[in-house]
């Protein structure tokens, strides 16, 4: 049940993004090779030869200058599938990704330009970890995981068709802590590939009209969430319960451009898996409340927007956490960085929105997914209905 859920997801946020950035397009169809090391990050990961892999893009930019995308420079997007072979095939197997990819070309001459680019999605591995048939594998745990992706690239077109491009990409692999173990695969890989061009149709240059749509003065939101975590350290235990966590969040968020928006406020959430850790450790002799399982903290954060979707980033600090605090304290050793963990929280995910943003000022709703968290690692996966209200600069005049 658990992966029927997640492979639905995958495929539900999919389709969205094709739906959500559909408009009158120029495409292109993108192929390239890699190899690269799989870093060895944790101890006792299993030994291996090196990434050989393969991408298959089909990105497009928009040709209507009054596009929201022009206020990025009309990056590409599309969608990037991919196949690796992680270099140890009876313990690491090969896994397989599909990723939305947005990439934003800055001409260097007339022949050469290079072209930065942020590649998110899902992959399936093929060879997780498995208590019997496969203990060895501490690297990926599950079947499906996130892959996300920074690239760079410098290109040489070789007519108004083709272009030929050498490059670097880093690539990230992690299941978010929703299965143990999750020391995650992080990739840096050499990329060479080509580029076809499909149409060359000349944009249309209008004029935009995004600006005055804008909220320009501080509008109210909240934002309720569900997540799902294992309870544990990055490799053990495993085969544990997925334990739920509630988020109730409110907060204020002005726009900083036409691109970006400031949030602050302060999130709630009960920890189920604190809970039964409390209880079982008869923490306060066996009294244990609502709250010791709870963490309050007050955060910013910063969203970007690309038409509906939005890529969304958040810097909090605990200043309330009896159970994370106590779980921290007896599986470590007390480092700066376990203490770290205790209070810095963050989270990083995408939000879609139900209406588009430019012609839905004052008020709109989104869903999406987040990741939580402790300073770097990832606490637990969470998925997110949210909402803001608030009268435009233009309407209060």
């Amino acid at each position: 049940m658990s992966r029927i859920f997640k492979v639905s997801i995958v495929l539900i946020f999919s389709l969205a993004s094709i739906l959500c950035t559909a408009q009158n397009r120029a495409h292109s169809i993108d192929g390239s090779v890699l190899r690269g090391p799989l870093l060895d990050i944790f101890p006792n990961s299993p030994a291996t030869t090196g990434v050989w892999g393969g991408q298959i893009s089909w990105l497009s930019h928009a040709k209507d200058s009054s596009s929201y995308a022009f206020q990025y420079g009309n990056p590409l997007t599309g969608i990037t599938l991919g196949g690796y072979d992680l270099g140890n095939s009876s313990i690491l197997g090969q896994a397989f990704s599909l990723q939305y990819s947005i990439t934003f070309p800055k001409r260097i001459s007339q022949r050469f330009s290079w072209e930065p680019g942020l590649h998110m999605g899902g992959a399936y591995f093929n060879s997780p970890y498995h208590y019997i048939d496969n203990p060895d594998n501490i690297v990926m745990g599950s079947h499906l995981a996130f892959w996300i992706s920074l690239s760079a690239n410098v290109f040489y077109q070789i007519n108004p068709h083709w272009q030929l491009y050498l490059g670097g990409r880093f690539h990230h692999s992690s299941n978010s802590h929703t299965t143990l173990p999750n020391v995650g695969a992080n990739i840096p890989a050499l990329h060479i590939g080509a580029r076809y061009q499909l149409n060359s149709t000349p944009i249309t240059p209008r004029k935009l009209h995004l600006t005055a749509n804008i909220p320009q003065n501080w509008q109210w939101g909240g934002r309720v969430e569900y997540g799902i975590f294992e309870l544990g350290e990055t490799t053990a235990p495993t085969n544990g319960p997925l334990y739920d966590v509630y988020t109730v969040a409110l907060y204020a968020q002005k726009s900083t451009g036409n691109i970006g928006r400031v949030r602050l406020g302060v999130e709630g959430y009960y920890n189920r898996g604190f809970r039964d850790l409390l209880e079982m450790s008869e923490y306060n002799n066996g009294d244990v409340s609502f709250m010791n399982s709870s963490i309050i903290t007050p955060f910013v954060g910063y969203e970007l927007l690309y038409g509906r979707w939005a890529l969304y980033t958040q810097l909090g600090y605990n200043v309330h956490n009896t159970g994370l605090a106590y779980w921290v304290d007896g599986t470590s050793e007390g480092s700066t960085m376990d203490e770290l963990k205790k209070v810095i929280s963050g989270r990083y995910g995408v939000h879609c929105y139900l209406f588009h943003p430019y012609a839905q000022p004052n008020w709109n709703v989104y869903v999406g997914m987040h990741v939580k968290s402790m300073v770097l690692q990832a606490d637990f996966l969470a998925f997110t209905l949210g909402a803001h209200f608030g009268k435009t600069k233009a309407d209060k005049q």
